[in-house]
């Protein structure tokens, strides 16, 4: 194979568009919007919910919902429990199930932090009533 200049210059015109394409825009991704506020919605859509179910129910203790900074924790009389947890760090949802007779497991949640189409954060599984009745329907059916 014989390289002559214009083979030279064509593969350096190959490389610096492959090398310019590779650099990042100005001012680099949006930045992402803070899950704090959706992730308080996500606790009280999870109580309402479970204080409907209840109410209806006519026994406040089929399932108690209680909620701390960064947990949702679901329990039921027979012994079961999830924890819903977030990691503010990483943008995700963890859960803790654990079942009546005490067998534990930890796995990621189902519903996760999503952008909508408009690009507002929003939950992957149905919107916040979605997430928070996947969280409630796991608890209530046996």
């Amino acid at each position: 194979m014989t390289m002559n200049d214009r083979w030279l210059i064509e593969r350096a015109q190959i490389h610096k568009a492959a090398a310019h394409a590779k650099q990042p825009l100005q001012g680099g991704r949006a930045p992402l919007p803070p899950i704090d506020d959706l992730w308080a919605q996500l606790q009280k859509e999870t109580q309402r919910q479970a204080a409907v179910y209840t109410g209806e129910l006519g026994d406040p203790s089929a399932l108690v919902v209680e909620t701390r900074a960064d947990d949702i924790d679901v329990r039921t009389p027979d012994g079961r429990q999830l924890i819903i947890h977030v990691d503010r760090e990483r943008r995700t949802l963890s859960e803790t199930y654990r079942n009546a007779v005490g067998a534990t497991r930890r796995r990621r949640a189902l519903a996760q932090f999503a952008r909508d189409a408009s690009g507002a954060l929003t939950f992957n599984f149905g919107g916040l009533q979605g997430a928070a009745g996947s969280i409630v329907r796991r608890m209530i059916v046996t």
